[in-house]
């Protein structure tokens, strides 16, 4: 099924199992665009450093997370 899911989710995808914090940025520079938006329940972010940031800090709370696509 992975074949049907675009490189560059994966890429993003990828960034949230990067064990490396400082490592971040260049998977979100691939694949997102400098005024991305994130947005869920507990989270709003705007632009890239803010993602990096977010993603950082959830990394940080639960380090033991995998992510992954299902479908």
């Amino acid at each position: 099924m992975s074949e049907a899911i675009p490189e560059v989710f994966e890429t993003y995808l990828a960034m949230w199992n990067e064990p490396d914090l400082g490592a971040l940025m260049p998977y979100i520079k691939q694949s997102c665009s400098e005024d991305v938006i994130f947005a869920d329940p507990n989270e709003y972010t705007v632009g890239r450093e803010d993602l990096v940031a977010m993603a950082a800090k959830v990394k940080t709370m639960i380090p033991d997370a995998k992510y992954r696509h299902i479908t």
